[in-house]
């Protein structure tokens, strides 16, 4: 059975699932962070190009010489004309913005003729410096510099009024959206290390899904490489330094192939639907998705006996570890339409497991960091997180359409919404969602790095999913 829910007969075997950076569920890898600056409350009028522009502001005391200066951060979003999927944004950005309106203000405490202060205006990128204050007592704050993301601050000129203000700082870029790969056969989960992506085709339904294969491209981009083929509906997919290791979960196996390509090695078979995968410096870990008999396992990363972590699952979805611990959903039971859902530990040397959170609504994707667990209710619309000890449960988002699989990083949790077409983004610690992409066709595995995101689109039914994309979005 094949994990897409607009495929209804597949729907009750198991909920959808997506692939993370090495601390995702269905995918094992790092990431780092780029935090945005909060925008300004007071925004002035637009220039005459359409860009909002600060004019410099005076102190009205002479003894002040710091000035101040309001600055709006402007966000800039792209979408193609043609409104077709699995290309690069059409992204126009207005090189007028590097045009510099000036403000002025009067000293008003001298009897004399009042000196002028002028605060000139950053560039686009946010580095030039701020004008200098004209000669007198009041000096002026420098402008800003924005590139149609966050606002670089321009700096303020000295006490003299006649040294120029010091840089302003970094003005932010616009996001670019990068088709990686085209025309892919249901590519479903995705991981990222160093400097390739890796992901999942499911493959053909017509032919049961034998013709799934594991393959990889450059994070610059390049022509995408075939690691694995022949492989039998292929699904979560995890990397570490020297190998790529997927689930099978047609074909009951776990496999791994080299990162620079080989023959592909059987580390384990005769599972049980096996699904989410992830893995540590010694094992590899997955999720067997059993009505009944599900469960966490895992295997040591160069082959041996599989031992099982955590059996009588109520089907095992996705998986994660941690330095201690395994981390992992089951989606519940069918005839409770699946509202008794779970999200489970248990110690990686073995021990008894243990409920984080309970009536969880078709629990998929799943992440952790050191402190929290976090995870996706695709039935529930839903984006939640928990102290890895247990206790209530907090809703980062709601609302969502088919929420999958889910990434962190240090300030933010990403997910894909499959049935809504888009890609989400929340602070780590709460907030207001921030919609990275929209118009996907059925995103599902999830990744990020450093700098960008990465998602797998399945593609569309009306192409037999023969239409999947790998996409990139930088920066995240």
């Amino acid at each position: 059975m094949k994990a897409f829910p607009f495929l209804s007969a597949r729907l009750d075997v198991h909920g959808l699932c997506l692939i993370a950076a090495l601390a995702a569920g269905c995918s094992f890898d790092a990431s780092q962070l780029r935090a945005l600056p909060d925008a300004a409350s007071d925004v002035p009028p637009a220039t005459a190009d359409g860009v909002a522009g600060t004019s410099g502001q005076a102190d009205a005391s002479p003894s002040d010489t710091s000035g101040s200066l309001d600055v709006s951060q402007i966000v800039a979003s792209d979408a193609r004309s043609d409104g077709l999927p699995g290309s690069a944004p059409d992204v126009a950005f207005d090189a007028a913005l590097d045009k510099t309106p000036t403000g002025t203000a009067v000293d008003s405490t001298s009897g004399a003729s009042p000196d002028v202060s002028t605060g000139d205006m950053g560039s686009a990128s946010g580095v030039d410096s701020g004008g200098g204050g004209a000669t007198g007592a009041v000096d002026a704050a420098g402008g800003s510099g924005a590139n149609g993301g966050n606002t670089g601050t321009g700096g303020t000129g000295d006490a003299s009024g006649t040294d120029a203000g010091a840089a302003g700082s970094g003005g932010g870029s616009v996001s670019t959206l990068t088709t990686l790969a085209s025309g892919q056969n249901s590519p479903f989960n995705i991981a990222v290390r160093a400097t390739f992506v890796y992901w999942t085709n499911q493959g053909t339904a017509s032919i049961s899904y034998t013709d799934g294969a594991v393959m990889e491209v450059p994070i610059a981009g390049g022509i995408p490489t075939t690691l694995a083929s022949g492989q039998n509906d292929p699904w979560g997919i995890a990397v570490d330094a020297t190998s790529v290791y997927w689930t099978n979960y047609s074909g009951g196996t776990v496999v791994k192939v080299s990162t620079g390509g080989s023959t592909p090695t059987t580390l384990a078979s005769g599972q049980h639907a096996p699904e989410g995968i992830a893995v540590d410096t010694t094992s590899v870990y997955w999720a067997s998705n059993h009505s009944t008999d599900g469960g966490a396992m895992k295997v040591p990363v160069r082959g041996g006996t599989p031992t099982a972590l955590a059996l009588g699952q109520h089907a095992s979805h996705c998986i994660t570890v941690d330095a201690a611990n395994a981390y992992w959903t089951n989606k519940g039971t069918g005839g409770n339409a699946y509202t008794d859902g779970t999200v489970m530990k248990v110690p990686i040397g073995g021990g008894n497991p243990a409920t984080l959170a309970s009536g969880q609504s078709n629990p998929e994707g799943i992440a952790v960091d050191a402190a929290s667990v976090f995870w996706t209710n695709y039935g529930g619309g839903t984006v939640m997180k928990a102290s890895i000890n247990g206790g209530t449960p907090t809703t980062l988002a709601s609302g969502q359409n088919n929420p999958w699989n889910v990434a962190i990083d240090v300030t933010s949790v990403y997910w894909t919404n499959s049935g809504g077409g888009t890609v989400m983004k929340v602070p780590i610690g709460g907030g207001i969602p921030t919609t990275l992409a929209s118009g996907q066709n059925t995103p599902h595995g999830i990744a990020v790095d450093a700098a960008s995101v990465y998602w797998a689109n399945t593609g569309t039914s009306s192409n037999s999913y023969t239409d999947g994309t790998v996409m990139q979005l930088t920066p995240k």
